[in-house]
């Protein structure tokens, strides 16, 4: 495709835009050229399959699209209007979660999975998401909102239930997203950043698995069709899954232990333990999917082609990393639980330890001075 990195460049410059934009008609100037851009990365074969894909993806960015344009232009106008503001705000959100495809408007985004290139895969499930959850997060920093709440809780619900009996990846990678989009939308308006966090933890595991995907060439949407690759990228492609399901004490669980710790705070535990229930269903699947793949007796073919070398250094980085997050996750947790006096205790001491630190070395340098001078000399017989 001649303009790829024409519309790549103009898609990240859309989204970077509308999270740069305090006003609201911006951030819909940066989300429309997103959209603008997007689409011909989704035609970029031109079959037919694409073309209803791009097609229906339009169709629903458009409609979220105008529901921003109207909340934001009656939000603004509404001196002649006997609505609310909390209307505008349901408005708003509506518009922003169809365009990320939260529960429960999440039906195209599995249908249009299914349909498009791995590449472009990659783009909607973690770069099409990050405009709109940041957009919310300014909406409802630090705001226990019911509708938000209700919502994370139906997205994790649905994302559970719909990837149960699927049998293609798209689709079964497009539930996933949905689930996880659940609790990366309660940490919205709980913790930027954790929801920071958890989105970037999400974007390394699901690009590694859909990068090892698209090398492997992987057309068939079949799960079945995994059982003829490499034992190494098997295996590595099955932790990666194991990881985006939540598994302790693999990479993917400690967002969501993370998020719990946070809604626990917030006196929302029992929101947390029903949120982590239905996040079992996706790491049942997960692990169907496992089992399957590890029972099967289909012949292995070792692969010797120079960029699988790359396929598993970025696995292996994201996976490896297991070992050294747990520690640094405890030690943040430690230190998010201590109180003011313990951090202006800690100043302090800093303090005197860097004043007692000069003084030692003013000391130093002046006995050095003083032993060297002319004047300490002996005098000459």
């Amino acid at each position: 495709m001649p303009y790829f990195f024409l519309f790549l460049s103009t898609l990240i410059l859309g989204s970077i835009m509308s999270i740069s934009s305090n006003h609201w008609i911006f951030m819909w100037m940066g989300l429309e050229i997103n959209l603008l851009s997007f689409i011909p990365l989704v035609f970029s074969s031109s079959s037919n399959q694409e073309s209803e894909a791009s097609v229906k993806y339009f169709l629903v960015q458009a409609t979220g699209s105008s529901l921003l344009l109207l909340g934001s232009l009656s939000y603004y106008f509404n001196t002649n209007l006997l609505i609310s503001s909390s209307t505008f705000f349901i408005i708003l959100s509506v518009g922003l979660m169809m365009k990320m495809g939260v529960a429960p408007f999440h039906f195209w985004l599995p249908q249009v999975m299914s349909s498009i290139s791995w590449f472009s895969c990659m783009c909607l499930a973690t770069w099409q998401k990050v405009a709109p959850l940041l957009i919310i997060n300014k909406l409802y920093m630090m705001e226990q909102n019911k509708m938000i709440m209700s919502i994370s809780l139906l997205s994790v619900i649905m994302g559970g239930i719909g990837g149960l009996n699927q049998t293609q990846l798209r689709p079964l990678l497009a539930y996933s997203s949905i689930s996880h989009l659940g609790w990366m939308l309660m940490g919205a308006f709980l913790s930027t950043p954790m929801m920071i966090m958890y989105f970037l933890i999400y974007s390394i595991t699901t690009l590694s698995i859909m990068w090892i995907l698209m090398k492997m060439q992987k057309s068939n949407n079949s799960v079945a069709s995994l059982n003829s690759n490499s034992l190494p990228l098997l295996t590595l492609l099955m932790i990666l899954f194991l990881s985006l399901g939540g598994l302790p004490p693999l990479l993917g669980f400690l967002p969501k232990w993370g998020m719990i710790q946070i809604m626990s705070f917030h006196n929302m535990l029992l929101m947390g333990i029903l949120m982590l229930s239905f996040s079992l269903l996706n790491l049942f699947y997960y692990m169907n999917i496992f089992f399957n793949l590890m029972l099967t007796s289909a012949p292995l073919i070792i692969y010797k082609e120079k960029q699988n070398i790359f396929m598993i250094s970025i696995t292996i980085i994201s996976t490896l990393s297991i070992c050294i997050f747990p520690f640094i996750m405890i030690y943040a947790m430690i230190l998010l639980h201590k109180p003011q006096s313990y951090w202006n205790f800690m100043f302090y001491s800093w303090n005197l330890i860097r004043s007692s630190s000069n003084l030692h070395k003013t000391i130093n340098s002046s006995s050095i001075s003083s032993t060297w001078s002319p004047s300490s000399k002996s005098p000459v017989m």
